[in-house]
């Protein structure tokens, strides 16, 4: 059903508790959208606007938008899982798209990153009408997996991989205890996080960071830890957080240790019984390989050596493997726009975008061909964080 709007404009002082009603009372209502996260990224120097349509004084569709002035002075903007809509309306998008780009013009925003919601494909449309392209970089996760957690136990372990199942079960036969852990407890998560980020090669949110986002989701009881211990020392941790009716998995980490009690599985076996206990539908995996997801849903044999990494892993839990839509920029510096759009995006596939764009990653880190870069030039480097950093690792049992 169409909706006649009124009026189309940009909140700045919408009412925090205003907008994460409405997007809780939307299918594709999501946390990075909240005034929630807009608080965790203010920390980080993010701005946040809220552009909104609005009928008979209610909101009706509606986005959030980070943006920043990153070193060299160009601003980026981004905008992830939204907009955010009740349901497939030709209107209501092409409500938001003009305001979308007037906004982020006014706000001189060079590079622009948006990702559509879970079932945003008609908005991709729109944006590629708009001369968006797809983008090798990621702002939100474009793949995932959900769990049913309304099953019985006999259920979910039965949609597990055998390997996992039995995982599970012994984990819970080793005398690991699980218990929800609180505010004090995030040094020891950290360290946790920290020590995974190290044995497998990747960069993890800091402790300052890791606080902030509790507090943020605090307030309303929208996070929880859960800590594996032995002998009441921690040894592996998950930190999530609730949103409508799902449990997402944010971050986790393992001390490497106990590896044959299987803590990391015993974690996520108790994280979806605590969603069904809190009366939650889902259990939100948080980020998958894109294209080992299309070549499940395909049917594909998936070959060996794919079966070995994070995402196998998390595949093993069962559950349904879901494709997002994929990430999308908006290049609007004159020279850039222009070599974005007709060599960038025209000649180059998304797939070698992907691998220029981590070559060069490689080539600014400490350890690589630039290794010897000033270590203030490599700050800088790193400083450039246009976009939610992608799901870390789950941990293996390396």
């Amino acid at each position: 059903m169409s909706v006649v709007l009124n009026s189309t404009r940009v909140l700045t002082s919408v009412p925090p508790s205003e907008w994460d009603a409405f997007l809780k009372s939307m299918p594709d209502g999501h946390h990075l959208q909240t005034s929630l996260w807009a608080g965790v990224k203010e920390k980080e120097g993010w701005n946040a606007e809220r552009l909104v349509a609005v009928n008979e004084g209610r909101i009706v569709v509606g986005l959030q938008l980070f943006h920043q002035k990153v070193p060299g002075g160009v601003r980026v903007g981004y905008v992830p899982r939204g907009p955010v809509l009740p349901e497939h309306d030709d209107a209501l998008i092409q409500a938001l798209m003009d305001p979308l780009l007037q906004t982020s013009g006014n706000l001189h925003i060079g590079y622009l990153a948006v990702q559509p919601p879970k079932a945003g494909a008609e908005f991709e449309e729109a944006l590629r009408q708009r001369g968006f392209l797809t983008s090798p970089t990621d702002s939100a996760p474009t793949a995932t997996i959900l769990i049913d957690v309304q099953q019985p136990d006999d259920a979910l372990l039965g949609a597990m991989r055998k390997s996992v199942r039995r995982s599970v079960r012994r984990g819970l036969e080793s005398g690991l205890q699980v218990r929800v852990a609180g505010r004090t407890d995030l040094p020891a998560f950290h360290a946790l996080m920290q020590g995974t980020a190290e044995r497998q090669g990747f960069t993890t949110w800091t402790l300052e960071h890791l606080q902030t986002v509790w507090q943020q989701f605090a307030v309303s009881d929208d996070i929880v830890l859960l800590l594996a211990e032995k002998d009441g020392v921690p040894v592996a941790g998950e930190l999530e957080i609730t949103f409508g009716d799902t449990l997402i998995s944010k971050r986790s980490g393992w001390s490497g240790e106990f590896a044959k009690d299987h803590p990391n599985e015993l974690l996520i076996w108790r994280a979806l019984q605590w969603a069904r206990e809190r009366g939650l539908k889902y259990y939100d995996m948080e980020g998958f390989d894109r294209k080992l997801a299309l070549d499940i849903q395909a049917g594909k044999e998936i070959p060996e050596e794919d079966r070995g990494n994070h995402h196998w892993f998390k595949f093993g839990f069962g559950g349904q493997v879901v494709v997002l839509p994929q990430n999308y920029e908006l290049v609007r510096l004159p020279v850039l726009g222009w070599a974005h759009r007709s060599l960038w995006g025209r000649f180059l596939t998304l797939e070698t975008r992907r691998k220029l764009m981590k070559r060069g990653h490689e080539l600014i880190r400490p350890s690589g061909a630039l290794g010897l870069i000033p270590t203030r030039i490599n700050r800088l480097c790193g400083r450039i964080r246009l976009f939610e950093s992608p799901p870390q690792s789950q941990p293996s049992r390396r």
